[in-house]
């Protein structure tokens, strides 16, 4: 059962996007319901954030989120920010969005 929804500025609709995608403003977004069970989308901070409950990837920590515009993965432990394929941080949240993340994505 395939849907589409529309991200708009006040927020998106869960949605399934390959990490090189862009996002913009009135995008379409399809999504299958299987492929987000126990999943979380928020926008924080200008990027768009998905948690998995069951992420098979513990890297870089058990509760960390998928940035979907950038492929970049955000540890909501420390705040910091990982590129795709990267073991190495390239930056961090600030401390207001990194509050955001942990409780719009809180642990389940």
């Amino acid at each position: 059962c395939e849907h589409t929804f529309v991200l708009s500025r006040d927020g998106i609709a869960p949605a399934t996007v390959q990490s090189n995608e862009k996002l913009r403003e009135g995008d379409n977004l399809k999504f299958n319901k299987r492929s987000l069970k126990g999943a979380v989308t928020a926008k924080i901070g200008g990027r768009v954030l998905r948690r998995h409950a069951n992420d098979p990837d513990p890297f870089p920590s058990t509760f960390h989120a998928h940035d979907l515009e950038t492929g970049e993965k955000i540890d909501l432990e420390t705040g910091l920010i990982y590129p795709p394929g990267s073991k190495h941080s390239s930056g961090s949240l600030s401390k207001k969005d990194l509050a955001t993340a942990e409780e719009k994505l809180k642990r389940e």
